[in-house]
């Protein structure tokens, strides 16, 4: 279910700019980290949090890897290098955990999922 909330934040990443969406963004967002067990009234301990943040950041980077839809080129009549869909995941990762708390000024939010995402971006794809 974690993994589903995490590619709503990522179609939401890539429709931050959408005239008049900042606000409907912001709830949207909100909904997200909530089900994600990211608000304030979570209880949830900050280093599990970021344990299992990990892991659904990881599970997203294999899944895009293996994904035929994602790593071919236009109309499926190739597959793109290594290192394009790496460089595709990443800037995936860099929406989610960097565009979408800077555009929203949610950057205290964030701040476990980006770190999640930043350190398990830097450790399976390599650093920026």
């Amino acid at each position: 279910m974690k993994q589903l909330n995490f590619l709503q934040l990522k179609m939401t990443a890539e429709n931050l700019d959408v005239m008049f969406g900042e606000r409907k963004n912001r709830k949207t967002v909100q909904k997200n980290l909530q089900k994600l067990g990211l608000d304030a009234d979570s209880g949830f301990p900050q280093d599990l949090m970021y344990r299992e943040l990990c892991q659904v950041t990881l599970r997203y980077i294999k899944i895009c890897t293996i994904d035929k839809n994602y790593t071919s080129v236009i109309w499926g009549l190739g597959k793109k290098s290594d290192s394009r869909i790496a460089e595709k995941i990443r800037l995936d990762l860099i929406r989610i955990g960097e565009a979408i708390p800077g555009y929203l000024h949610m950057e205290q939010e964030f701040q476990i999922l980006t770190r999640a995402i930043r350190d398990t971006r830097d450790r399976y794809l390599g650093g920026e």
